[in-house]
């Protein structure tokens, strides 16, 4: 299984025990708005055209952990999972508090190195009765904001050095992406540790900050930005 394995994806250069997921690329949609999917960059050197080369990237599980934050770019029916490694990282998450991808595929990416393959490996069907489209916003919003808690928890005890990490990572992404991730993380009450860094992110890449906050406005509204800020404030004290 193991020499099968390998031959399958092209990695008999690698060392395989030290991998502990294989994902895919996934496609999402349906047949009346058609399909699209989050391909990630070569996180190396940031290029778009790896995905050209047909062949998997392997990478650093932490950094995979902390991209799968902000965009889910693997699902999954196109993950494949080391039993042994999804035992270190505490079994599945079935807790009905949590989201179960959300809390397990990070856990298990941050303690090895991961395959992501950008051929497709999957099909996501959306539709108007998915669990995620039924189910209360309130419900979601409780379901995500438990979900990002435990993840922050569990990087803060198992990845030190993650804020480092995860500010690195951000310093690759344009800003356009990242008011997706920042409307995301406050709808959702995402940890302040983690809107934190993205609003720092933010301040960084936006030399005007007039515009800036005006942005911010727009996208996420005026109750909510001051939420944002005041949450960052009652943390920097």
């Amino acid at each position: 299984m193991r020499e099968y394995s390998a031959q399958l994806l092209n990695l008999t250069y690698y060392p395989y025990d030290l991998m502990t997921m294989y994902g895919g690329m996934f496609l999402a949609g349906n047949l009346q708005a058609g399909y699209s999917a989050t391909v990630l960059p070569d996180l190396e050197t940031g290029s778009d055209y790896w995905p050209l080369m047909d062949k998997p990237m392997i990478a650093d599980g932490r950094r995979m952990a902390l991209r799968f934050l902000l965009s889910f770019y693997m699902n999954h029916p196109a993950v494949a999972m080391r039993r042994s490694a999804l035992e270190r990282a505490g079994g599945y998450g079935v807790s009905p508090d949590h989201l179960g991808d959300l809390v397990t595929l990070p856990r298990v990416m941050m303690l090895g190195k991961v395959a992501y393959d950008p051929r497709l490996s999957a099909i996501y069907r959306i539709h108007a009765n998915r669990t995620s489209t039924t189910t209360q916003k309130a419900l979601r919003a409780r379901l995500a904001h438990n979900s990002y808690t435990d993840l922050v928890k569990w990087f803060n005890e198992r990845m030190p050095g993650w804020e480092d990490l995860f500010r690195s990572e951000l310093s690759t992404i344009p800003l356009k992406q990242l008011y997706r991730v920042l409307v995301h993380f406050v709808g959702y009450g995402a940890p302040v540790e983690l809107t934190r860094i993205v609003w720092e992110r933010f301040r960084q890449g936006e030399a005007n900050k007039l515009r800036l906050y005006r942005k911010i406005l727009t996208k996420i509204g005026l109750k909510n930005t001051l939420r944002l800020l005041l949450g960052i404030q009652r943390k920097v004290r």
